[in-house]
């Protein structure tokens, strides 16, 4: 008697779900790289000049200077970028969200990642560029 088990394949996400899938015997017997996490897509350069900036809204508090949104050149759009200043150095704070500990205190959700902090720096780099030519503008309006 033969028995047919279904084969699986199973793949850890980056957020650690697990995936099953059937296959096929056949490629049950294919090479370890078969078994292997996707990988993630290929870097591609980023032209910081095609990171379009926009609704400013001033806002200051402490180091925060306001909030932002920005379109990157996929197409993907980021709202409620913060922007802050402190001892002559500025960065960018990604959206997150609010949440409550279990002893109380709050804390923050980062709703955007980074896979790594190469990716985070450009990122953050053409964001400023982008925003410097918005406010630009605006301050050549006035």
């Amino acid at each position: 008697m033969i028995l047919k088990t279904p084969i699986t394949t199973t793949v850890k996400t980056p957020d650690m779900t697990i995936l099953s899938q059937p296959r096929s015997a056949s490629k049950a017997k294919s090479s370890a790289a078969a078994h292997a996490a996707p990988a993630m897509p290929p870097k591609s350069p980023s032209p910081e000049q095609s990171f379009v900036a926009f609704d400013w809204k001033p806002f200051e508090k402490n180091g925060l200077k306001g909030f932002f949104s920005v379109e990157t050149p996929s197409g993907l759009i980021v709202s409620e970028i913060s922007l802050h200043e402190k001892d002559g150095k500025r960065w960018i704070g990604m959206p997150s969200k609010q949440w409550t500990k279990p002893n109380g205190d709050k804390g923050w959700l980062p709703l955007v990642q980074f896979r790594d902090w190469q990716a985070k720096e450009r990122f953050q780099r053409a964001t400023l560029a982008a925003l410097d030519k918005l406010l630009d503008k605006t301050e050549a309006n006035k």
